[in-house]
C-alpha cells in the first residue's frame, strides 16, 4: 500500500508541475496579448465574418493545450472582447478535442487515417456546435468585460 501511494503522490507532483507551468505560460501570453495587440484589432479579426467565426475558434482551439487552465483564461480574454458566442463556443469544444497535443499522441496511438477521422469529426464538430450556437436565441448570452469583472468579485 506505501508504495503505489508513494507512486500516486509521485505522480500528482509531475503533473502538478506540468499544469503550473502551462498556467504560467497561458497568463503571461494572454497578458501580453490583451497589452500589446490592439484589443479593437484582435476583436475585428475574431468578429469581421460572423459565418467564418466558428471555424476561427475551432482553429484556435487547436493552438491551445487541452487543459482547463490554458482554455479558461483564454476564454475569458474572447469574451471580454466581445467575441461571438458561436466563436467562443467552437474554440471551447475544439480545445480538448482536435489541439496539437491530442492529435499527436492519436497519432502515435492508432496512426495516420484514425488521426485523420478522428480530426474531421471533432474538427466538424465544434464548427458546426459554434455555428448552431451562433443561430440560437442564446447567440447573445454572453458576459462581457464588466459584467465578467463584477462576477469575478462577487
Amino acid at each position: 500500500m506505501d508504495a503505489k501511494l508513494t507512486i500516486a503522490l509521485n505522480e500528482f507532483f509531475y503533473v502538478a508541475k506540468g499544469l503550473v507551468v502551462i498556467i504560467a505560460i497561458v497568463s503571461v501570453l494572454t497578458g501580453l496579448m490583451r497589452e500589446y495587440i490592439p484589443q479593437d484589432k484582435l476583436q475585428k479579426t475574431l468578429t469581421r465574418h460572423d459565418r467564418w467565426g466558428s471555424i476561427l475558434g475551432a482553429l484556435f482551439g487547436m493552438l491551445t493545450p487541452f487543459c482547463s487552465a490554458a482554455v479558461v483564461p483564454v476564454t475569458m480574454a474572447m469574451a471580454s472582447m466581445g467575441v461571438s458566442l458561436g466563436t467562443v463556443m467552437s474554440f471551447i469544444i475544439s480545445a480538448p478535442l482536435c489541439n496539437f497535443i491530442v492529435l499527436a499522441m492519436i497519432y502515435a496511438a492508432f496512426g495516420f487515417k484514425i488521426t485523420v477521422v478522428y480530426f474531421l469529426v471533432t474538427f466538424t464538430a465544434a464548427v458546426l456546435g459554434g455555428f448552431l450556437i451562433s443561430k440560437s436565441p442564446w447567440r447573445n448570452e454572453i458576459k462581457r468585460g464588466g459584467e465578467l469583472e463584477d462576477t469575478n468579485t462577487k
